[in-house]
């Protein structure tokens, strides 16, 4: 379980792990690279894993001065504008992948068909984090139990 939030303080990290969460969202773009160590510590220290969501090369920078990663987010998404590009996951974890060989990689952001997921594996992404994409997606009709 991932508690997708804006973690911003150390009391939202143990508010996770008291929930049951197995793992937090740190998002780099709206932390310092102090407070984002911070917080990636708490959150190891805790037994949670720390998914590190970057969107671009700022985060990047950040990314690279940050001990202990070893799941990487890359967000599609630009946080100003709110639009998606899904080329940008492949290309900074291009960037990323041979600094960075014993990460995990997940691709967020955008994603609704097969043939994308089938183009994220090729790529050797790891995992995709869907939200919106999954529940509008029409192929799952009637999938979820609550849907009208």
């Amino acid at each position: 379980v991932l508690r997708k939030d804006f973690i911003l303080d150390s009391i939202q990290i143990t508010q996770a792990k008291s929930i049951g969460a197995d793992a937090v969202l740190l998002i780099l773009a709206i932390v310092t690279l102090q407070q984002a160590q911070h917080l990636h510590d708490v959150a190891i220290s805790l037994g949670l894993d720390v998914l590190v969501e970057i969107h671009d090369q700022a985060d990047v920078d950040k990314l690279r001065q940050l001990k202990g990663v070893q799941l990487i987010g890359i967000n599609n998404r630009n946080l100003r504008t709110f639009e998606v590009d899904l080329q940008l996951a492949l290309q900074i974890k291009a960037q990323l992948e041979q600094e960075f060989a014993n990460c995990v990689f997940v691709a967020e952001s955008g994603y609704c068909t097969y043939d994308q997921l089938d183009q994220l594996k090729k790529h050797g992404f790891d995992a995709t984090l869907i939200g919106e994409g999954l529940v509008k997606n029409k192929q799952l009709k009637g999938y979820f139990k609550h849907e009208s």
